[in-house]
């Protein structure tokens, strides 16, 4: 098996600072689990399979995805499927060790930092995913 690393800087201004779509409305606020504060949030999501509406809570102080809810349908060919889905997440904290889940493999670890120009950068790409966008 070839070891190849690559690690590429991700260019001054290409993050991308929000953690909703610019097309979601605010539908309001929620305190979750008795004290923390969360934003609801609601827009339309259209992919090449997917058509409906998706609904989000996230954390107001660092945009912790908490809840969300699609619904709407699925299309496979001329296949269309109500669809109808739900999650949450609790008992969540901030990782104070990143190393202890993301752990580069020894060969990377001296790796040089190179930087490439694509035609693309990094948050036009992922404004460009098919999924969802965060």
């Amino acid at each position: 098996m070839a070891k190849l690393c690559t690690k590429t800087a991700i260019p001054a201004g290409e993050m991308i600072n929000r953690c909703v779509p610019e097309n979601a409305t605010f539908d309001g606020q929620a305190t979750f689990a008795g004290d923390k504060l969360v934003y609801l949030w609601a827009f339309p999501l259209q992919t090449a399979t997917l058509n409906g509406m998706y609904t989000s809570s996230v954390t107001a102080d660092d945009c912790i995805p908490v809840t969300s809810f699609f619904y709407g349908n699925q299309i496979q060919g001329s296949t269309k499927t109500d669809i109808v889905e739900s999650s949450g997440y609790y008992n969540f904290k901030g990782l104070d060790d990143v190393s202890k889940y993301f752990v580069l493999p020894s060969y990377c670890q001296h790796q040089n930092l190179s930087v490439t120009k694509t035609t693309d950068n990094v948050k036009t790409l992922l404004e460009k995913r098919s999924v969802l966008p965060w």
